[in-house]
This record gives C-alpha cells, structure tokens and sequence, in this order.
C-alpha cells in the first residue's frame, strides 16, 4: 500500500539511481588513478608509492562520498519541485554511516597488520556496521515501512516478529563478541604473566568463552520472548551435572 503511492515511488526510485550512480562511478576513476600511480613500477618509500597508497584511499571513500553528494542534489531537486522528499532525508544518513565504516576500516588497515584486520575487521566492525545499518532503517521507516512488527510465526505460544528475532540476533552477537574479547585479553595480557601450564590455560580459555555464550543463549531466548523458568530450572539441574563431571579436573 505505501509503495503503490506515487510521492512514495518517486523517492525510491531516487534513492535507488543514487546508488547506482555512486557504485559505478568510481570504478573508471579508480582505474585512471591506478594508472597515474604506476603502482606495478613504485618501490616502498617512492612518491609514487605514496600516491599509490592514497589512490586506494580515495577509491575506497569514493562510494559513500559520492552518495552524499548525490542524495543531497537529489533531495534539493525534489524541495525546487514542491515534492515531498522526507523518505528520501531518512535514507540519506546510511551514506553517512558507511563513510565512518569506512573510515575506521582505512585507519585499521593502515595501523593493523594484514592478517589482526581482517580478523577484528570481520568478527567486530562489519557486523556493528550492519547492526547500526538495521537499528536506524527499523527506527527511521518505522512509520513508512511497519515490516518490523508483523509477526512471522509463532513458537511455543511465544509469537516471534522481525523485531524480536533481529534483536536477539544482536543480543547473542554481542556476547560472542564479549566472549572473543575476553579470549583475547585473557590469551594476551593475563595468562601469560601467570606462567600457568597450558593445559589449565587452555581450559580457562574454552571454559570462560562457552560460559559467556551460554549466558548469551539465555538472554537471546529471553528477547524472543519466551519463557526462561522452566529453563533455568534445566540449566541448574544440568550445571549441578557437569560440576559432579568436572570435579576432578577442577581439583586439578
């Protein structure tokens, strides 16, 4: 019903040549910087190394920058036209949002090693930069576009919309998060100062990282909605199990 409405499909429509338009436009200015650099002759330390290095900058902040110069020419055509264009001012912040994912990544990339970027890059800032992505489309087309609330399915009498699925997700998301910075932490800095045998230290490692993902699981199943009592009560029982297992390694 909202995308049938003309004033509605105009800013679509808009929003969508902005995107196209920023994602193709630098791939010829890209390769024409490539080639002013010479980066298959450039020796580390030349200027044309240098200039290379900037090349690959700028052609990586391209694509969010030429989006927020386009949506804003774009909204400034729909205000000389008298049209409505406050769907397409919502939108426009994701352009913002991408250039600080940018950003970030750049500075990472040119601080970090290769192999700690990709690692941090992938387990921390890709996936807040999605979730940051999905707050603000959930919050700021709420009122446009109520996909959020509808509900998909019902398990256990427990009815399960979009909205409680996504921020279950970014729930149990954080803790595995928490749970690889306290790996981390505790690998690095802590353990290591403790001269303790690797086998306790390994056990350390793996027993405070499932612990806090079990914790994630009950907070999670506690976002959807349902009913953590009789699974408390199960975890007890299990938990009282496995320290009568475990009671010999803990002696240990």
């Amino acid at each position: 019903l909202v995308l049938a409405r003309p004033v509605v499909q105009r800013q679509v429509v808009a929003f969508f040549l902005v995107l196209l338009l920023a994602w193709l436009l630098p791939a010829p200015l890209g390769r024409l910087l490539q080639r002013l650099s010479d980066r298959s002759t450039a020796k580390p330390g030349t200027w044309q190394r240098r200039l290379w290095r900037w090349t690959l900058a700028l052609e990586y902040l391209m694509f969010p920058v030429l989006g927020i110069i386009f949506s804003q020419v774009a909204v400034a055509g729909f205000d000389s036209r008298g049209w409505h264009a406050g769907l397409l001012e919502r939108l426009v912040p994701i352009f913002w949002l991408f250039l600080a994912y940018r950003i970030i990544g750049s500075v990472m990339l040119a601080t970090l090693e290769q192999e700690t970027f990709r690692r941090y890059h992938r387990r921390f800032v890709l996936p807040v930069f999605y979730i940051l992505v999905a707050i603000f489309l959930t919050t700021g087309l709420r009122g446009t576009f109520p996909v959020s609330e509808i509900e998909l399915f019902t398990v256990l009498d427990t009815p399960l919309t979009l909205r409680s699925i996504a921020t279950s997700i970014v729930i149990f998301y954080l803790f595995l998060a928490l749970s690889w910075i306290l790996n981390d932490v505790l690998e690095r800095y802590v353990l290591p100062r403790t001269q303790a045998d690797p086998g306790v230290a390994n056990t350390i490692l793996v027993s405070s990282h499932y612990t806090v993902i079990a914790v994630g699981i009950v907070a999670a199943l506690g976002a959807l909605g349902f009913n953590l009592g009789a699974l408390a009560f199960v975890l007890g029982g299990l938990s009282i199990g496995i320290g009568f297992g475990l009671q010999e390694l803990v002696a240990n």
